[in-house]
């Protein structure tokens, strides 16, 4: 593993973190406004080059990167594809629609909806047995369908639904209990972990809630970079 894949221990005073993630980034954008400067964007980013033949427990090369590639961040969502791993190899099975909400943000379409239902459905369980933190869909159509209809926010709705159908199905198909399935020590979260720090090469300590309700796991930007290197 490269120095560059180690997640370092994030600060635990925000302000020293704040200022770790200013030190680390770099000027990535301009924003013209008539010739005029009106916005400097900052960021980190990485690429990253796996040697041939590599399997997913081998690190990567940093050949590109914007800032330090060592910072540790809260990819949320970009993570989603790494949960979707966990879940096959917890012995999920399911055809390649119902496997794609579960790396889904959606936006709380009829389709999309649908699918959510047919992917609980399959594990043998409804919507009710979603956590999420309620929402009324991200899309303005949807949503303005589904209030008229009388429903008000659901764990169905929510955009991260899918996800989270994917965390239950995955626990039914591995044999855990499906209560309880957002905390962090559940077995389908610690398995998300495992599956973030073999393919990422790191996986922070440090673990936040999302804004499902869900554990977020950090992991660093090169890491990230990894894991999509990984996976393609």
């Amino acid at each position: 593993m490269t120095d560059d894949l180690a997640a370092p221990a994030v600060p635990a005073d925000p302000v020293t973190a704040a200022a770790a993630m200013v030190a680390a980034a770099r000027p990535a954008a301009v924003t013209l406004r008539s010739g005029v400067v009106e916005c400097l964007h900052h960021g980190v980013g990485a690429a990253v080059r796996l040697p041939a033949g590599a399997t997913d427990d081998v690190a990567g090369e940093v050949v590109a990167s914007l800032g330090s590639a060592s910072l540790v961040v809260l990819p949320r969502s970009a993570l989603k594809l790494l949960h979707a791993v966990a879940f096959l190899e917890a012995g999920l099975d399911v055809e390649d629609e119902l496997l794609a909400v579960t790396c889904a943000s959606h936006s709380g379409e009829p389709g999309h909806l649908d699918v959510v239902r047919r992917l609980l459905a399959h594990a043998g369980l409804t919507e009710d047995d979603l956590r999420g933190t309620p929402d009324l869909p991200i899309d303005a159509e949807a949503a303005h369908a589904w209030r008229t209809a009388g429903h008000g926010p659901t764990s169905l709705t929510q955009n991260c639904s899918g996800n989270h159908a994917g965390m239950l199905a995955a626990s039914v198909a591995a044999g855990w209990p499906t209560e309880g399935y957002t905390g962090a020590g559940h077995p389908v979260q610690q398995a998300i972990a495992t599956a973030t720090a073999r393919l990422a090469g790191s996986v922070s300590p440090e673990v936040a809630v999302d804004g499902c309700g869900a554990p977020a796991f950090g992991t660093t930007v090169a890491g990230l970079a990894r894991a999509y290197a990984a996976i393609a």
